[in-house]
């Protein structure tokens, strides 16, 4: 075994008792000892953390264990076979040997000195926690012991930053983590590995002061980042600008506006000298740039530049015949992408000019080359008006993935949701739990009758609707008629607009049922909806659930993606238990996206597993030009663009959750209230207390 010093003064003056190991690689010979020696003691003065120490050493080195002890501290290092068994070792799979007492660190000087007959021992969980957000917790605890004087911390940790409790002397117990984060205090990963430590240590309570939001192990946007960056430096290397190309895909995936604009720029200035191989990507990367900042201008001049490469590529085919092309006429030789699918976006778009020349287009799909021709049927017999055939091929495409069927599909109308009428569906037998359906509305005296129709005819009856008016000057819940006296209907009306966000924050504390869900004042709820998304739940065992909705125009329209895809996730829908919204929090008080960063918070902090999507539709939402997604300043349109505020709100959410909780959340907040996305909470009030 080889053995080098490290003073005292590379861990920053600490006289603490403290023991730690890493099993990550081998040296070979003296110099490298060396080396690493070197490497342990710079680190330490600049207070790294020993993983970014570790990834210093050589690709081939293997350190098998490294320790630091309080008097003639030294590190070791051990070379042994790479055929040596593996450890059996129930709570450290992971190690080349047993360990009899790993990564145990005794009780430092300070809790030396309040140690006593009264004084307990107590686990602080501090999962997730690093650098300076892992420095506040442990002050904020070295305070409370201070005035309080009756417990020693121990910290049990799943980060290499021990610095905190080192300099303290405080005891610290490491939770090696198999990939990902180790979880919250209450996941299967942890609890096996907490009681063993409470048993160990003694402890008489645990308190958990975890970062939540970033304890996921299985949150698809942070494990993508972190793989990325954990392959930076090799692809930089080799091929930086298939490396950018790819970071920009990413940044526009989890909605990071802020990296993708100056990225897009770089990569638009250098594109005649990327590589072919990364030509596709960064080109696709840059169209959704420019769709998502209103660039069309730039969009379309590069769209026939590179028309050759363009012509090979779905997605781009598609942004060129909606974005170079007159939006009167329809080409023909655009209704073919290059796979040989079917062009739906861009025939929907132009399907209202185009007549009946786009028959034949349709004689010659089929399941294969366009899965959603039945609702671009639809869309063709909305514009000729023939009202029979229309509900015929809608209800031909709800039967591939939905239950219910419309019986009356009235056209000619300024909205034909409020004509919809679905087949009758039978009650549901099994209703124990009661379910409270939240809505807002604004100025929607001609939409909130039919909205809050389709919620009371539910086949689940066991409901309550929440409704809240949100503009005093302008009330719209007169429109509801008879369902105003309606025993389940409970109205509220707020002293001053607010936003959808703060009144559903609001009723959410007025809630009764054990179930919270929402629903828009303008959008059809399928007749099976909630009880659909309760046999989910309760047959899945999951946080949460979302459905699907489509999105029709007041003229019957159904709007398609630039996926060419009808169906896309619903996060109005939302359905949770409600102690689930009392663990996570409000929503921000925003004007609007608040939803969408809401439904990404529960992925992160209960795993994208826990809070699936229902490959099921459950709503029809209206696209008319005075939803929230088409108000000026607050677009959010189907062909990609966002608004500048929207780009900032989406931005700001995504780096609090990619990044870190503390000082992401800080800047955040500041670039909210410059864009003036946030709206104050006023409150509401029952329509008795009027």
């Amino acid at each position: 075994m080889k053995h080098e010093n490290i003073s005292e003064e590379a861990l920053g003056g600490a006289g603490a008792t403290a023991q730690f190991m890493s099993l990550k690689r081998s040296v070979s010979d003296e110099a490298e000892l060396g080396r690493l020696r070197r490497i342990v003691e710079r680190q330490y003065r600049s207070n790294k953390t020993l993983e970014s120490m570790l990834r210093q050493a050589k690709p081939n080195d293997q350190i098998k264990r490294v320790e630091v002890r309080p008097r003639g501290l030294r590190a070791h290092w051990t070379t042994r076979p790479k055929t040596q068994a593996r450890s059996t070792d129930r709570f450290w799979s992971g190690l080349a040997q047993p360990v009899v007492a790993p990564l145990q660190a005794p009780i430092g000087f300070e809790c030396q000195s309040l140690s006593g007959s009264n004084c307990e021992t107590v686990g602080v969980l501090v999962l997730g926690l690093l650098g300076a957000d892992l420095e506040n917790v442990v002050q904020s605890v070295a305070e409370e012991q201070r005035k309080t004087r009756s417990f020693r911390p121990v910290f049990l940790t799943d980060q290499t930053d021990f610095r905190s409790f080192v300099v303290r002397g405080y005891a610290f117990e490491y939770l090696r983590r198999d990939g990902g984060h180790t979880g919250t205090s209450g996941s299967d990963r942890v609890r096996p590995l907490l009681d063993f430590y409470s048993k160990k240590w003694g402890f008489s309570r645990t308190t958990d002061r975890s970062n939540t939001r970033t304890l996921d192990r299985d949150y698809p946007p942070l494990a993508l980042v972190n793989r990325h960056n954990a392959d930076m430096s090799r692809a930089c290397h080799s091929d930086r600008f298939a490396w950018m190309a790819e970071t920009l895909r990413i940044a526009m995936a989890t909605e990071r506006y802020d990296v993708a604009g100056p990225l897009a720029d770089y990569l638009l200035a250098w594109f005649d000298r990327i590589p072919s191989s990364s030509q596709l990507v960064a080109a696709k990367g840059l169209c959704r740039k420019f769709l998502a900042f209103g660039e069309l201008d730039v969009l379309r001049r590069f769209l026939f530049k590179n028309y050759t490469r363009v012509s090979t590529d779905d997605f781009l085919f598609t942004l060129f015949s909606t974005h170079c092309t007159e939006a009167t006429n329809l080409v023909q030789s655009m209704t073919k992408l290059p796979s040989g699918k079917l062009n739906s976006f861009y025939i929907s778009r132009r399907i209202e000019v185009a007549g009946d020349a786009v028959l034949s287009n349709f004689l010659t799909a089929t399941e294969a080359t366009a899965p959603n021709i039945n609702f671009l049927l639809a869309n063709f017999l909305a514009a000729k008006g023939d009202r029979e055939l229309y509900r015929m091929f809608i209800n031909r495409g709800l039967a591939r993935n939905a239950r219910a069927q419309l019986r009356k599909t009235p056209l000619g109308g300024p909205n034909v949701l409020a004509g919809f009428e679905f087949e009758r569906t039978p009650v549901a037998k099994h209703a124990p739990e009661l379910v409270s359906v939240i809505m807002s509305c604004h100025n929607s005296g001609s939409t909130i009758r039919y909205a809050a129709k389709s919620i009371l005819e539910q086949s689940y009856r066991n409901l309550e609707l929440l409704i809240c008016d949100d503009d005093p000057d302008n009330p719209c819940t007169e429109a509801l008629g008879s369902l105003r006296s309606d025993p389940r209907v409970r109205l509220f009306r707020s002293p001053q607009s607010q936003g959808t966000y703060n009144i559903r924050n609001n009723l959410l504390q007025q809630a009764r049922g054990t179930l919270v869900t929402f629903q828009d004042s303008d959008d059809l709820a399928f007749p099976d909806r909630i009880e659909n998304q309760i046999n989910y739940l309760k047959e899945n065992d999951v946080a949460a659930v979302c459905g699907q909705w489509y999105r029709v125009s007041p003229s019957g329209q159904f709007v398609f993606s630039t996926e060419h895809s009808v169906a896309r996730i619903a996060v109005v829908s939302l359905m949770a238990p409600k102690h689930i919204f009392e663990q996570m929090g409000p929503y921000r008080s925003a004007k609007f996206g608040a939803d969408t960063e809401y439904y990404e918070g529960l992925r992160l902090r209960f795993g994208a597993a826990a809070v699936p999507i229902m490959q099921q539709p459950l709503i029809f939402g209206l696209a008319s030009a005075s939803s929230l997604t088409r108000r000026a300043g607050m677009e959010a349109t189907e062909d990609g663009y966002r608004s500048a505020a929207r780009r900032v709100y989406a931005a700001a959410s995504a780096r609090e959750r990619l990044i870190s909780w503390g000082a992401a959340r800080e800047q955040s907040v500041r670039a909210l209230v410059d864009a003036d996305v946030l709206v104050a909470n006023a409150g509401v009030r029952t329509e008795n207390d009027l």
